[in-house]
């Protein structure tokens, strides 16, 4: 398990629920929401060594998030076969376990990448919001047959707080618009991380807190986060770190 022992597995996923119900609804805090759900999903579930988020509307699958390049090479490979688990789990709308070592014969050109990268087992679950689905969420394990029908149970959880807060996204814009966003925000993302890292070397806090303080930014100045995080991280350059430790970003 990648979270810490000392804390009861409850715990884990109660923070890990909370956190990801609180996220915001524009397109970098849906961003955010995918990686929030990728960290939540290797802390809360035992034997998960990797974790990524499909997601795809009208056939164009892309990478939301990845804990690892090791991710985005075995999603790339189900991409350009438009065939593979992860695909499956959201086309089909349904969990599906995988047993990388013996091959699958639903997806007979997929498994090479993963079985080079030593990944052993995976569980893809459907991410979806309100009564469609976008994509879904992949566990990987070096471990053979690492998961079961509990680490589904955990995972629904959490899949479910992630949707929840898309859903409040669709209510005010379509679909299409909410994946198109989300797609930007991925693309527009490195500021926000180098902001993000910044923050947490100068003030002393974890992810999470840093980014609360450019999301607070945003919401006050009503300006896109990922606005916020640029001209912060430009502004790094010009002001004495001294200064910088109590200063929000402007």
């Amino acid at each position: 398990m990648n979270s810490s022992d000392s804390l009861p597995l409850a715990v884990v996923i109660g923070n890990a629920v909370r956190s990801l119900s609180a996220a915001g609804t524009d397109d970098d805090h849906a961003a955010e929401l995918m990686h929030r759900l990728v960290d939540a999903a290797c802390a809360c579930i035992p034997d998960t060594d990797m974790c990524g988020v499909t997601v795809e509307l009208n056939g164009a699958p892309f990478a939301a998030a990845t804990s690892s390049a090791t991710v985005s090479a075995i999603d790339l490979e189900q991409y350009d076969a438009d065939s593979g688990p992860c695909l499956h789990a959201a086309r089909e709308c349904e969990t599906v376990l995988v047993d990388c070592e013996a091959g699958d014969a639903r997806w007979p050109e997929f498994g090479n990448t993963a079985r080079a990268a030593g990944i052993a087992a995976m569980m893809c679950t459907p991410v979806r919001v309100g009564d469609r689905t976008i994509g879904s969420l992949t566990l990987f394990a070096h471990t053979p047959h690492s998961f079961d029908d509990l680490d589904r149970q955990v995972l629904s959880t959490l899949v479910g707080a992630v949707s929840d807060a898309l859903e409040r996204d669709d209510q005010h814009r379509d679909l299409s618009t909410t994946v198109d966003g989300l797609r930007d925000a991925m693309a527009h993302r490195a500021p926000i991380e180098q902001a993000k890292g910044i923050l947490m070397a100068l003030r002393g806090i974890d992810d999470a807190a840093a980014f609360e303080v450019l999301s607070t930014e945003s919401q006050r100045t009503n300006r896109r986060l990922r606005d916020i995080a640029r001209e912060f991280v430009s502004s790094v350059t010009d002001v004495a770190p001294a200064e910088m430790t109590g200063a929000r970003p402007t």
